[in-house]
């Protein structure tokens, strides 16, 4: 029986040993924190459901849904369609529709001029609708092979996102609509992102309807690491791999070891893989040194009372003064908090996040405070605040990404019996990593690692 050792129990490395687990692999998962998940993880604290990493997922996410329905958490699937999405303009709130409707947005602020830009961009997303097709197991997600040929993708990948909604529908409305949904999505600016990125996304998402798991996503995790045997606490040094086998170095406490298999999958951020392999190919070491991660800031505040927002969340546009993104707001949420409470969970900024990333909880707990009271939102009253910092929240797709993880993914000269997964190689969201675990295993299970 072949043996695989996957280092990482994030949602990409424990789909990944599942797998090959199911496959008749003999795996076994080394993760260095004390808990699985990575960040796909659920707090519970006085009532209130606190998921400060990946909180939801699309009725389009196949491969997520398998995996729900394979460890039995199917029944817990809830939608929230009926909750809209919206954004602030003018001191209001206005109601997003779908990505997919011609419009996107409800609003009287609109003029007819506004109008017909938007239906420029629904055409716009129409015409590369068939090339960025998403792919959840076959090939780099967000782009066909003639799309990744063509003189037009190659120009769209290597232009930013805010550069690329000027030309089509005009600065004030990017600045107004499409650049808060993308930033409060993303957690990042649309300067740093690729136009082609963003109909990937569209692709993805149009026509879905958002969910949650009741109870949390974190039981996905909890319920794969139960069918496998995982080492926690076991922090990895070093790998190495030949054509014969493959040798992983780790530490436990004050205490070193190894152990030996026939392959490896590396499970970790992008940014981290070529820390612990010092021998692998130096286009693999090129392309990992590429890799960017954003890392953020969030503040869950507990009310005391329901919130009373008929939203799934509010984006802010970016001005002078207001340094969120958005929140998102908990109370649509079946379970997540107790009866008559309410709960908001604000996103900082990039910038924000930079300048805040050394203060203390209740400094940017006053932030987050101050912000809200210039919005619609206006003043809450909070029992508690819980102050999340991620450090590596989400792999930035920026200009010309796309085309290196192309690359990457057709490269002939690659390292013996090594596979990797992370939503780096895929995109943004549960379903990314889970894509991402699927792919490592299917190359393990071909002998293409």
């Amino acid at each position: 029986m072949p043996s695989v050792v996957v280092v990482g129990a994030g949602l990409a490395g424990l789909c990944c040993a599942w797998r090959l687990q199911r496959a008749g692999f003999d795996v076994e998962v080394l993760e260095a924190a004390p808990h699985v998940g990575g960040r796909l993880r659920t707090q519970r604290v006085g009532g209130f459901l606190v998921e400060p990493g990946i909180a939801s997922f699309t009725s389009h996410d196949r491969s997520l849904h398998s995996v729900v329905n394979h460890v039995e958490l199917a029944s817990k699937v809830r939608s929230v369609s009926r909750f809209p999405d919206a954004v602030t303009h003018a001191g209001t709130i206005a109601a997003l529709r779908p990505v997919d409707d011609p419009l996107l947005f409800r609003s009287q602020s609109l003029s007819a001029v506004d109008v017909v830009r938007l239906l420029r961009l629904r055409i716009e997303w129409m015409r590369w609708r068939k090339e960025l097709a998403f792919a959840p197991v076959h090939g780099p997600v967000g782009a066909g092979r003639q799309a990744q040929t063509s003189n037009g993708y190659a120009r769209l990948e290597a232009q930013s996102l805010s550069s690329y909604l000027d030309q089509i529908i005009g600065t004030a409305l990017r600045k107004k609509i499409v650049a808060p949904l993308v930033s409060h999505a993303l957690g990042l600016d649309a300067e740093k992102i690729s136009a082609a990125y963003l109909l990937v996304l569209i692709n993805r998402v149009a026509g879905a309807r958002p969910q949650y798991l009741a109870g949390g996503l974190d039981q996905v995790t909890t319920r794969l690491a139960a069918q496998l045997p995982v080492r926690t606490c076991c922090e990895v040094t070093s790998l190495e791999t030949q054509s014969d086998g493959a040798r992983v170095r780790y530490r436990v406490g004050d205490r070193e070891g190894s152990v030996v298999a026939d392959s490896v999958v590396v499970a970790l951020p992008g940014t981290r893989v070529a820390d612990i392999c010092p021998k692998i190919t130096p286009s693999e070491r090129g392309f990992f040194e590429d890799v960017r991660y954003a890392r953020s800031i969030d503040v869950h505040l507990m009310l005391r009372e329901p919130t009373n927002i008929p939203y799934r969340s509010i984006c802010f546009p970016r001005r002078r003064g207001l340094g969120l993104y958005g929140v998102q707001v908990a109370d649509v949420k079946s379970g997540a908090v107790p009866v008559d409470a309410g709960m908001l969970r604000a996103t900082l900024g990039e910038a924000t996040t930079e300048r805040a990333w050394q203060a203390s909880d209740a400094e940017i707990e006053t932030l987050v405070r101050d912000d809200l009271s210039i919005t619609p939102i206006g003043h809450v009253a909070s029992s508690r605040t819980l102050v999340n910092r991620h450090s590596a929240i989400a792999p930035v797709f920026y200009p010309s990404y796309l085309a290196r993880l192309a690359r990457f993914n057709g490269r002939l000269d690659r390292t013996p019996r090594l596979a990797f997964c992370g939503d780096y190689l895929v995109g943004n969201g549960a379903e990314a990593a889970l894509t991402s675990g699927m792919r490592a295993a299917s190359q393990i299970a071909h002998g293409l690692a």
